[in-house]
This record gives C-alpha cells, sequence and structure tokens, in this order.
C-alpha cells in the first residue's frame, strides 16, 4: 500500500510539475525596418491580364505600408469599382507583421512561381517587402497551385488593412 500511494503521489507530482519545467520561453524575432514616413516598406499587387486595361498606368496598387505604419489598400465592390481605404498600423503591429512575413518563410521563397516562359497577359500576383537587412519581391502566377502555401495567406492578411479606417485622402 505505501508503494503505492508513493507512486500516485510522484505520478501528481510529476504531472503538475512537467508542464511548468517544459515551458520555453519565447523570444520574439528581432526585426528592423526603415521607419521614415517616405519609406514604402510592404506592396502587394496583381498585375497582367484581364486586369491590364486602358489607364492602368495610374492603378493604384492592392496594399502599400509605409516605415511609419500608414497602410493604404484598395477593396472592390461587387461591380469591381475601388475604393481606396488608409490606416495606420502601430510600431508594435507593424513589427508584428514583420515577423509574420518571416515566420511564413517569405524570404526563403523563390522569386517566381509560375511556368518558365509565361504568357505575356498571364496575371501574377506579387509581394514586396524591404526590411532594414533585406529586401525581396515574390511573384505568382495566378493560375498557379505549386507556388509557396504562405504566399495566399500573406497577402490576404495585408490586404484586410485595419480595423480603423478611413477614405483615403491622398495624405500622409
Amino acid at each position: 500500500m505505501a508503494r503505492r500511494v508513493a507512486a500516485v503521489l510522484l505520478s501528481l507530482m510529476v504531472m503538475t510539475f512537467l508542464p511548468v519545467g517544459c515551458r520555453v520561453p519565447v523570444t520574439p524575432i528581432p526585426v528592423d525596418w526603415d521607419r521614415r514616413p517616405e519609406a514604402l516598406v510592404i506592396e502587394a499587387d496583381v498585375l497582367g491580364g484581364p486586369l491590364t486595361t486602358a489607364g492602368a498606368q495610374d492603378r493604384v496598387p492592392d496594399v502599400r505600408v509605409w516605415g511609419d505604419g500608414r497602410i493604404v489598400w484598395v477593396e472592390y465592390d461587387a461591380q469591381g469599382q475601388p475604393t481606396l481605404w488608409e490606416g495606420r498600423l502601430s510600431e508594435e503591429e507593424l513589427a508584428n507583421l514583420f515577423r509574420f512575413i518571416i515566420e511564413e518563410g517569405f524570404f526563403q521563397w523563390e522569386d517566381w512561381y509560375g511556368p518558365k516562359t509565361g504568357e505575356a497577359g498571364q496575371p501574377a500576383a506579387y509581394i514586396t517587402v524591404r526590411m532594414a537587412d533585406r529586401a525581396k519581391t515574390v511573384t505568382v502566377a495566378m493560375d498557379l497551385e505549386a507556388g509557396p502555401m504562405g504566399f495566399g495567406r500573406l497577402y490576404e492578411r495585408l490586404h484586410a488593412g485595419t480595423p480603423e479606417r478611413h477614405p483615403f485622402s491622398g495624405g500622409s
């Protein structure tokens, strides 16, 4: 009986202290970027294909983020009419966005995912990220399913903008 009680007590001690002992401290990934308001640090857009029409040179990219956290993005209604929004990411939100980009593996992805000899009018989405120590653009052909898994998640996160937003005014 004493052995049984000792075994139960030992099991309880292990179950009680094991989770505490197994915790691994998490240190956030250090990130740095150009924090100037005029520094474009992230851009995402879709180019080519049927989206290229007269006046396309005046088209605003789907998402742009500047170093001070200002974000401008486009949303389209059911008829395809664009509305341009702007908001602001706090320094912590922008740092977390950069961490998300790194954790998705963005800087290890190939630069291009698509046919080696693509059609001239084939639409493709791109994301450009500029940090203090590195910059990269990744482009994915729209009809390609072999692009990196995280590309779509990252594009959606960027395109979500911010909850607090207002119509774009053109100023900073």
